[in-house]
């Protein structure tokens, strides 16, 4: 893909500054300029907020917005490996219920030239949160919420199979009351990285805020055709969630509740690790965000070099995109085409 010249990244430093006045410096105006330049040079896909307020799943081409859904309640689109894909989420009703959670979604794919938008789920369940396989089996992995058994199981479809045929990945055993086991990532050999969460371990933390207790999240490797299991040792006790494995393998992002609460986000911070698979092993955890509860720092993915983190963050006002580089250390905003909002990043042929 064509990169762009040192004219254009100067326009969008100038730019980046008209609209983001606290954006002053001029050591801070080349940083973000070399920022905007990666992402810029890259397609990459997310849900942007249009000026109508509305949720569409949204490409990144260069300096174009190309919005691939007209529907107003689309969220969290992951890109295939292979075949230009795009899997999300949709709600059945734009409004979020209760003022919070919505509980009824589809998983929806649609090609990344906006043709194919199908909904591959009813809306009977919270199905949300997909990714794709990464063994060539481009299998949509997703998480679906039972609110009757109180717990969390893992499906499979097919983007080219008949609406309602997805598969149950989770062992049938640990589909009961209270059971909650959620994928994250697929590897290249077939298996999937998942999380499972001990309920009993996790009230015991509510009724104790502001300690961590131990074991209340596991991480664990699942073969999906056997439902053999292999747990990953952890670096600290603190819950994760929205974890992403890297292209080689070798490195996680992901966000870490601080505040032992994984369901309230502006208790998370940006994080990422080491992945030994040989000895199922995270180790080597490096923050980079802070741990500031005024605003949400969350979604965080892998750049397709390894050498950036893009996350989505509410500190500027309203929802956007920053980029880390593990190089320099310095985080800048990257999402400069999008003012009313833009969220859950991920990156071209990039699975989670």
């Amino acid at each position: 893909m064509k990169r762009i010249g040192s004219s254009v990244i100067l326009g969008v430093a100038l730019l980046v500054t008209a609209q983001y006045p606290a954006v002053l410096v001029m050591a801070e105006n080349i940083g973000q300029a070399r920022a905007v330049e990666y992402v810029s040079s890259h397609r990459w896909a997310s849900t942007v907020i249009d000026q109508d307020g509305h949720d569409r799943i949204t490409v990144h081409n260069g300096d174009k917005l190309i919005y691939l859904t007209q529907d107003r309640r689309d969220q969290k689109p992951v890109w295939s490996g292979t075949g230009g894909m795009l899997a999300f989420f949709r709600w059945q009703t734009y409004e979020k219920q209760g003022g919070g959670f919505n509980m009824f979604n589809a998983i929806c794919v649609a090609k990344v030239d906006g043709s194919g938008v199908r909904e591959l789920t009813d809306y009977t369940h919270a199905n949300m949160n997909p990714t794709w396989t990464r063994d060539g089996s481009n299998q949509i992995l997703f998480n679906r919420i039972r609110p009757k058994k109180l717990g969390i199981s893992i499906y499979m479809t097919h983007p080219d199979g008949p609406k309602n045929s997805e598969k149950l990945v989770t062992h049938p055993d640990r589909d009961g009351l209270l059971k909650y086991e959620w994928v994250e990532s697929g590897l290249k050999d077939g298996r999937l990285f998942i999380w499972r969460v001990n309920w009993f371990r996790a009230l015991l933390n509510f009724i104790k805020p502001g300690d961590i207790v131990d074991d209340i999240q596991t991480w664990h490797l699942l073969d999906p055709e056997t439902h053999a299991t292999q747990e990953v040792l952890r670096p600290h006790q603190y819950p994760v969630h929205k974890l992403s494995v890297s292209p080689s393998e070798t490195r996680i992002c992901y966000m870490k509740a601080v505040n032992g609460n994984p369901l309230k986000y502006k208790g998370s911070v940006i994080a990422y690790a080491e992945l030994d698979l040989e000895n199922l092993v995270v180790k080597n955890e490096v923050l980079i965000s802070p741990d500031d509860r005024s605003y949400t720092d969350m979604y965080p993915r892998w750049s397709p070099d390894e050498k950036h983190i893009m996350y989505s963050s509410s500190r500027s006002g309203t929802i956007q995109q920053y980029l880390y580089s593990l190089e320099t250390k310095e985080t800048h905003l990257v999402s400069v085409l999008s003012p009313f909002g833009d969220m859950y990043p991920n990156f071209e042929d990039m699975p989670k």
